[in-house]
């Protein structure tokens, strides 16, 4: 698995623990990432990732996508690394949520765009992928609860739950402005 954009390293953390070989690539190193054993780290800065064209299962992609400057050319990465049904997993602020349309008015944007649900399930087909899954958090944390769940479910076929997505604040607040959108795709 690959952990895009890993940052401290948490996700790569958790799929060692969940058996998979793992491959860590972020823009500075961390620290933490000493503590990871079993998981190979690589600092890159780069449009074309030094990686092996269908090397990986799975590439997880949290809170990355925004930073990106060409979307098109770095799906079309993902893509090229990921072996034939492959999954990708991403989660991304969405441009939809409360907070998010008045980024920007008040100086707080460092991203380069965010994204609908629309506007991402498009541009994730148009680069050659299956939506399998989409759906909505209130909050980036606790941060992926959901993609959590997916990785039990479904590569590890085990039944888990970790979030109460029935809390009254949940139920109260629409799908369309939530804080993230998730979405769970496979390489067609």
């Amino acid at each position: 698995a690959l952990d895009f954009g890993c940052g401290r390293g948490r996700i790569a953390a958790l799929l060692v623990q969940l058996g998979f070989d793992v491959v860590g690539l972020d823009l500075q190193p961390h620290p933490f990432w000493a503590s990871v054993h079993k998981a190979r780290f690589i600092v890159f800065s780069g449009d074309r990732f030094p990686l092996e064209r269908s090397a990986f299962d799975l590439v997880t992609h949290f809170q990355v996508l925004m930073y990106v400057k060409d979307p098109g050319a770095h799906l079309r990465e993902v893509h090229r690394i990921l072996k034939h049904g492959g999954y990708v997993s991403f989660q991304v602020a969405n441009r939809c949520c409360f907070r998010n349309l008045f980024a920007g008015r008040f100086g707080d944007t460092d991203f380069y765009r965010l994204y609908s649900q629309d506007e991402l399930v498009s541009l994730l087909e148009r680069s050659g992928f299956r939506i399998e899954r989409i759906f909505s958090e209130i909050f980036y944390a606790p941060v992926f609860p959901h993609s959590i769940n997916f990785l039990r479910r479904v590569l590890l076929a085990r039944d888990f739950d970790i979030f109460d997505r029935d809390s009254l604040f949940v139920r109260l607040t629409p799908p369309r402005y939530r804080g993230a959108i998730n979405v769970i795709a496979r390489k067609v």
